[in-house]
């Protein structure tokens, strides 16, 4: 009798593996997949305006605005 070892089973598990089950979403699935996609979106949005100075900056040839307004000239080092 020749042995077969693993190959079987190696067989029904590929098969089993590629079979896709049946996919069932009911509506509160679905609201709240589509929940996280627009929080995920509108989040992404809320950073990117926070942080659109900083990434401006690194892209432009001149240094980011300092506030010299404020500061008085008598205050300022070497001024």
């Amino acid at each position: 009798m020749a042995h077969t070892g693993n190959l079987p089973m190696l067989v029904e598990a590929t098969r089993l593996a590629l079979v896709v089950p049946p996919a069932y979403l009911d509506p509160g699935s679905g609201s709240f997949i589509l929940q996280l996609l627009v929080a995920g979106i509108l989040g992404g949005l809320v950073a990117l305006r926070m942080s659109w100075g900083k990434i401006k900056a690194r892209f432009s040839r001149r240094p980011p605005d300092t506030d010299d307004k404020a500061t008085p000239p008598e205050a300022k080092p070497g001024g």
